[in-house]
């Protein structure tokens, strides 16, 4: 798989209701269920500082190759984060992702090479004890090719809106400027129907209800990732050429 296609980070196993989600602490309000939503303005916070986890146990084990994690304080108190995983029932406990240390709100899309476990954790910790609104692992959709010919990243398209005024003799006056956050516009070509049917379907699904993370190159700029949602149904696949597709996706992004 080339290492510049874009990847979406959407499958979530910490949503499955398959598994049993449990955390070790939790402070009044901050349910660990609310990492279950989606939402950026509903937080899982331990109780109390120090070092703390919510996990999530399988029937059976489960692939993982990606872990996001966005709307979370961590930054502020010199918090650590980490994806564990066990496959000895939770006697030892082994990081994926290595000890994240959040420097500002951005959100973060981390990959490392799949592994399959039953028991997966998020640890973190931190004093004071931090809240976490939003975490993502499973694995990740990874486009068969890049973005075409348009594309510009997130962090580029800034989604302002400038309200200027003018005196009645056409001089200008005051403007009020609203950032309402910024803008990913996907065209995509030249993908098989089959991938197609396997990947982009459960995407579209997926994203006409809920949120995802979006990282366009992950290795040249792996920090240039979006918290998205879609402004409109993503666009339907068409035939372009032979039994190739294209496709178009249009999202509000938040990159900070």
């Amino acid at each position: 798989m080339p290492l510049r296609v874009p990847r979406f980070g959407f499958d979530n196993l910490i949503t499955d209701l398959s598994g049993t989600l449990t955390a070790d602490s939790e402070a009044d309000g901050y349910n660990v269920e609310n990492l279950q939503d989606w939402k950026p303005y509903t937080f899982w916070k331990p109780a109390a500082t120090g070092d703390h986890n919510a996990k999530i146990v399988f029937s059976t084990p489960r692939p993982v190759n990606y872990f996001c994690l966005y709307a979370q304080d961590l930054w502020k108190h010199g918090g650590t984060i980490a994806l564990e995983s066990s496959d000895d029932g939770g006697s030892t406990w082994v990081s994926r992702t290595g000890t994240i240390t959040p420097v500002d709100s951005k959100p973060l899309y981390i990959s490392f090479p799949q592994f399959i476990a039953a028991q997966w954790r998020v640890r973190v910790v931190s004093t004071p004890a931090s809240a976490i609104g939003v975490v993502s692992f499973g694995v990740d959709m990874q486009l068969q090719y890049g973005a075409w010919k348009g594309f510009s990243p997130p962090i580029f398209n800034r989604n302002t809106v400038v309200t200027n005024q003018t005196s009645e003799t056409a001089q200008p006056l005051a403007r009020s400027i609203n950032q309402a956050g910024n803008k990913l516009v996907l065209p995509l070509d030249f993908h098989t129907e089959l991938w197609v049917r396997q990947n982009w379907i459960p995407f579209m699904k997926h994203a006409e209800l809920k949120n995802w993370f979006f990282q366009w190159n992950p290795l040249d700029y792996p920090f240039d990732v979006a918290f998205c949602r879609t402004d409109k149904r993503p666009g339907a696949p068409a035939f372009s050429v032979f039994d190739m597709m294209k496709m178009d996706l249009s999202a509000d992004a938040w990159v900070d």
